[in-house]
């Protein structure tokens, strides 16, 4: 299971700043059910729906959500994070990747 900190780093690839909030509200449960956890607030629907309308209407915060649940499950490779920061080190900006009307 990623840290925090490997979806906060990929907030802040894609973003240009961390949506911490989300990944401590999803990952809570955590303290009560250990792996098991991940049966709330992980559903690939709803729970970024959930994280938009907390936002107050950010997509950014949607799609944050729909990462962070793609990074624990597997389905966002690791490697697509190591591609995004050599993209950034080369000096693209894929932190401009989703910039929906700001």
């Amino acid at each position: 299971m990623p840290s925090r900190k490997v979806h906060e780093q990929l907030d802040m690839l894609l973003f240009g700043k961390r949506y911490s909030w989300i990944h401590r509200w999803m990952d809570e449960p955590w303290k009560r059910l250990g792996k098991e956890h991940r049966r709330m607030r992980h559903d690939p629907w709803h729970t970024p729906i959930q994280a938009f309308i907390m936002s107050g209407g950010d997509w950014r915060a949607y799609i944050s959500a729909a990462y962070h649940i793609m990074l624990d499950k597997g389905a966002l490779n690791l490697a697509i994070i190591e591609l995004l920061y050599r993209i950034k080190r080369e000096g693209h900006a894929p932190n401009k990747i989703f910039r929906l009307n700001e």
